[in-house]
């Protein structure tokens, strides 16, 4: 295979999935009688074209026509890429180098539409991701269009999963897990977080091979490892060269990021052995995981499972240590850019979950000298329950001088 030839196999996705989101944003156009929809965020330009780059400064997008196929605006910078990503062929470069990205953008946007003969009428675009500045220039380089937000109705279209992406995550978990026990093999005295994290990265990248040799390799596969009282406590922190110690809160979160989609595994353990009120606590966030879990199902609203969570947390006293909600959508999104809002499991959303949706459950409470405890799991919605698509322990866990993992405590 030329290299030629084997860039073109980048593309993640069947051309029946591509052509069903399209069929969805179709059916939206019809019925808010929209000529066509433009689409600025990097969430809907990835789900609707396929084509996914940092930007840099420099905004891609894409226009819908109700009618006729779909066109990609991008920047020169980024070559022939996207022709090897995008489903479809209409593709509109731009230099930087005489006007702005965005004034780009806006001029892309009226050639596309005036080459699908749309003069007038009504367009779609993401209110959220427009900047007040950005929207000035639309407005005067379009002022003869009216316009609607369709930012949450394009969301929702995400939040269910097809049967091809929910393929996608079960690997992407099943790639986390291998950096997660890799992680825990390299468990030994003197031991840093970033060699832990760098054995769990080389793991995921090996297996990210094996599975998926033919598409690019997202620079933020990687594993983060929080140890001690305060950095296991702090939910996005880097990597630091403090030395594992035994008898204190170790977090370990490995990522894979396949296509755009997000995948991670976290875990709270200890190494050696689990000092008495550090155990009292593990228990009872366990038990508040495991409630979670069992609480998941088609038809309960996201607001739902904190009334079940909360009272074994205010239970046991420790309400107050909760620092963030108790899960969220899994989909497109990575650590720099987020997830769609309507699948936060929050007590103000209230979301209806369906069935096909995939969510994260991952109760977590903070202990002063003690640290943050937390497992994180992704999960299916199903009619009468969940899928849960991880293996890994998930009750009170305890790692040995060997890397083996004891689960020595989990609810009945």
């Amino acid at each position: 295979m030329t290299d030629a030839e084997r860039i073109t196999t980048q593309k993640v996705w069947s051309a029946e999935e591509m052509q069903r989101r399209l069929r969805n944003l179709h059916a939206l156009m019809d019925e808010k009688s929209l000529d066509a929809v433009i689409l600025t965020s990097l969430h809907n330009v990835l789900y609707y074209t396929g084509f996914f780059c940092p930007p840099f400064g420099r905004l891609h997008s894409a226009v819908v026509p109700r009618k006729g196929e779909p066109a990609l605006i991008v920047s020169l910078i980024e070559d022939v890429r996207p022709q090897h990503c995008c489903y479809f062929e209409d593709i509109r470069p731009f230099h930087d180098w005489e006007m702005s990205p965005l004034e780009n953008n806006v001029r892309l946007f009226g050639e596309v539409l005036r080459d699908n003969g749309i003069g007038s009428g009504r367009l779609g675009y993401e209110e959220d991701s427009v900047s007040v500045g950005f929207k000035a220039l639309i407005d005067r380089a379009l002022g003869g269009f009216e316009f609607a937000d369709v930012a949450y109705d394009t969301m929702r279209q995400r939040l269910v999963k097809s049967e091809e992406e929910i393929a996608l995550i079960r690997q992407g978990v099943e790639v986390c897990e291998v950096g997660g026990y890799a992680a825990l093999e390299a468990l030994r005295p003197g031991v840093t977080e970033v060699e832990m994290a760098r054995a769990a990265n080389s793991a995921i990248e090996d297996e990210l091979r094996r599975r998926f040799p033919d598409i690019e390799v997202d620079n933020l596969n990687m594993c983060w490892v929080q140890t001690g009282p305060y950095r296991s406590r702090v939910g996005h922190i880097m990597n630091a060269h403090r030395e594992v110690q035994k008898g204190e809160m170790i977090s370990v979160n490995p990522y894979a990021i396949i296509g755009g989609y997000y995948h991670v595994l976290e875990r709270s353990l200890y190494w050696g052995h689990i000092p008495d009120d550090a155990l009292a606590v593990f228990k009872t966030n366990v038990e508040a995981h495991h409630a979670g879990l069992r609480t998941l199902r088609a038809g309960i609203r996201c607001s739902d499972v904190d009334k079940v969570i909360n009272p074994i947390y205010r239970d046991a006293g420790l309400l107050e240590g909760r620092s963030f909600g108790t899960g969220h959508s899994v989909g497109i999104m990575s650590i720099w850019f987020g997830r769609e809002e309507g699948g936060e499991l929050r007590q103000y959303n209230d979301t209806v979950l369906e069935e096909n949706m995939v969510v994260t459950m991952e109760p977590m409470v903070n202990v002063d000298g003690l640290g943050g405890f937390r497992h994180h799991d992704i999960c299916r919605i199903t009619a009468d329950g969940i899928e849960n698509l991880n293996t890994f322990p998930r009750g009170v866990l305890l790692a040995g001088d060997d890397g083996s993992l004891e689960e020595i405590w989990r609810p009945v």
